[in-house]
C-alpha cells in the first residue's frame, strides 16, 4: 500500500510541475484571470482524457493468459482483437476531425464520453455473464471509435488558448495528461484487475466517465470568448485584437475539400509517416510489454514489479513530453522536426538493446532485477512520448490554419493508429512464431519509419527557408536597382 501511495504522489507532483510551468509561461501579457481560467480548462479536459485512456486500454490490461484462455484466443488472435480496436480508432480520428471542427471540442468530448462509457459498461457485463471473443472484439472496436474523439477534442479546445510560441509548452502539458492517462490505464488498471478481475477493468472507466462528463459540461470552454469574464487578456500588450479569441466566426471548410488540401501538402504526408512510426512503436510496446515481462521474467499484471515498470513508463513519458516540448520552443525556434528526429533515433537504439539488457538483468539473479527493467521502460518512454506529444499537440495545429486543426489532428492521428493496429497484429504474430524477443525487432521498424518521416520534414523546411531567403535577396536587389534609377 505504501508503494502505491508513493506512485500516486509522484503523479500528483508531475501534474503540479505542469501547472507551475503553465502559469509561468506568460510572454503575451496574459492577465491572471486568463491564466487561471486556462488552467481550469485543461485540468478538467486533461483529467477526462486520462480516464479515456483507462477505457481505451482496458482490453490491453486484460491481455493475460487467463483471459485469453477464457475467450479461447491465441496470442495472434488476441492481437487481432487489439488491431480491430486500434483501426477503429484510426477511422474514428479520420472522420471525427471534421466533426470536431464543426461542433467544437467540448461537445465532441461529451459525445465520446457517452459512447465509450456505454461500450465499457457492456463489455464489463459481457465478461461477467457470458464471455465471448467476437462480442468483446465488437465492443472494444466501438469503444475505441468513441474514444477517438477525446484527443482531437482536447487539442481543438486548447488551440484558441495557446499561441504558436506557447504550443511547445502546451505539448509538454498535453504529454502530462497523456502520461497520467497511462498511469490510470496501466497502473490503476493493473491494480483493479488484480483485485477485482477482468470485468472490473471495463466497469471502472465506465463509472469514471459517467462522473467526468458533467464536469466537462460545466467547466470546459472551447474559446476564451466563450467565458463571461472581463479582461482575459491584458490591454497594454495589444493582445485583445490579436488574441485567438478575437478571430471571429470562421465558416468550416467542407470536409472533403479540407482533406484534399491537407493531403496535397508534402509536409503533412511526411508528418503522417512520422506519426505512423511513432504509433507503431507506442502501441506495439504498450500492448505487449506486460506479456513480454510475464514470459521472460515471470512478472504478473498488477504485481509490484509490473506496477514499477508501468510507473516508469508514466514518469518517463512525462519527463520526455515536458522536456521535448520546452526544448522545441526555446532551443529550436518552435521547430518540431529536429527534436522528433532525435527522439526517433533514441527509440531505435533503446529497442535494439532492450532484449539483451533484460536477459542480462535476469541472468544476474539479483532480487532487484526489476529495477533495470523499469529503467529500460522509462528510458524508452521518454523519447517515445516526447515525439508523440509534440507531433500531436503542436505540429498538427501548426501545419494548417486553426479552422482546420481538428481535421489535421484527425488525419495525423489516423496515421498513428493505422500504425498502432498494424504493430499489435504483427507483434502478436512475431511473438507467437519467433518468441518474445521478436517484439523489439518488429518495433524497431516503426522507429526507422519515424526517422525517415522527420528527415523528410526537415528537408522540406530547409528548402522552404532557402526559397524564402532567395525571394528576399531578389526583392532587395530590385529595390536597390530602383533606387539607382
Amino acid at each position: 500500500m505504501g508503494a502505491q501511495l508513493l506512485q500516486c504522489l509522484a503523479i500528483a507532483a508531475a501534474v503540479l510541475i505542469a501547472v507551475v510551468l503553465d502559469l509561468s509561461v506568460n510572454s503575451h501579457g496574459r492577465t491572471v484571470t486568463f491564466q487561471l481560467r486556462r488552467l481550469v480548462n485543461w485540468l478538467v479536459a486533461g483529467a477526462t482524457y486520462a480516464v479515456f485512456y483507462m477505457a481505451r486500454y482496458a482490453a490491453v490490461i486484460v491481455n493475460t493468459p487467463s483471459v485469453s484462455s477464457l475467450l479461447g484466443a491465441t496470442p495472434s488472435g488476441y492481437g487481432a482483437l487489439l488491431t480491430c480496436g486500434f483501426w477503429s480508432y484510426a477511422v474514428g480520428t479520420a472522420l471525427g476531425g471534421g466533426v470536431v471542427d464543426k461542433i467544437g471540442g467540448r461537445r465532441s468530448l461529451l459525445v465520446g464520453a457517452a459512447g465509450s462509457c456505454a461500450c465499457c459498461a457492456a463489455a464489463g457485463a459481457l465478461l461477467l455473464l457470458h464471455p465471448s471473443y467476437w462480442e468483446l472484439l465488437l465492443l472494444n472496436s466501438l469503444n475505441l471509435a468513441s474514444a477517438s474523439l477525446a484527443a482531437l477534442s482536447v487539442i481543438r479546445i486548447n488551440v484558441d488558448w495557446y499561441t504558436k510560441s506557447e504550443r511547445g509548452t502546451f505539448a509538454g502539458i498535453f504529454g502530462t495528461m497523456l502520461s497520467t492517462g497511462y498511469f490510470v490505464a496501466l497502473v490503476l488498471g493493473g491494480w483493479v484487475l488484480a483485485a477485482h478481475g477482468p470485468a472490473a477493468s471495463f466497469l471502472a472507466p465506465a463509472s469514471a466517465l459517467a462522473v467526468a462528463a458533467p464536469l466537462v459540461a460545466c467547466a470546459v470552454a472551447d474559446r476564451p470568448a466563450d467565458v463571461r469574464c472581463v479582461s482575459l487578456v491584458s490591454e497594454p500588450a495589444g493582445s485583445r485584437a490579436s488574441s485567438p479569441s478575437s478571430r471571429g466566426c470562421v465558416v468550416p471548410m467542407p470536409y472533403r475539400t479540407a482533406l484534399r488540401r491537407l493531403l496535397a501538402d508534402p509536409k503533412v504526408r511526411a508528418t503522417m509517416l512520422g506519426l505512423f512510426g511513432t504509433g507503431w512503436v507506442r502501441e506495439g510496446f504498450l500492448s505487449w510489454f506486460g506479456s513480454y515481462l510475464h514470459a521472460t521474467a515471470g512478472v504478473e499484471v498488477g504485481s509490484a514489479s509490473h506496477s514499477a515498470a508501468a510507473m516508469a513508463i508514466t514518469l518517463g513519458g512525462m519527463v520526455g513530453s515536458l522536456g521535448v516540448g520546452v526544448i522545441s520552443d526555446r532551443c529550436c525556434g518552435s521547430r518540431r522536426a529536429p527534436v522528433v528526429l532525435a527522439c526517433a533515433l533514441a527509440q531505435a537504439a533503446i529497442l535494439l538493446c532492450f532484449p539483451a539488457a533484460v536477459r542480462a538483468a535476469i541472468a544476474s539473479g539479483s532480487a532487484d532485477a526489476v529495477l533495470p527493467l523499469a529503467l529500460l521502460c522509462g528510458a524508452l518512454s521518454a523519447p517515445l512520448f516526447g515525439a508523440l506529444t509534440v507531433l500531436m499537440a503542436a505540429a498538427s495545429v501548426e501545419l494548417v490554419e486553426p479552422s482546420l486543426s481538428g481535421t489535421a489532428s484527425g488525419l495525423l492521428n489516423c496515421a498513428q493508429y493505422v500504425g498502432s493496429g498494424s504493430s499489435t497484429l504483427i507483434a502478436g504474430a512475431a511473438i507467437e512464431w519467433l518468441g518474445p524477443d521478436a517484439l523489439f525487432a518488429s518495433l524497431t521498424l516503426g522507429a526507422g519509419l519515424s526517422t525517415v518521416g522527420m528527415a523528410r520534414v526537415m528537408w522540406l523546411q530547409h528548402g522552404a527557408r532557402a526559397l524564402e531567403a532567395k525571394r528576399l535577396t531578389q526583392g532587395a536587389e530590385v529595390v536597390e536597382l530602383e533606387e539607382r534609377v
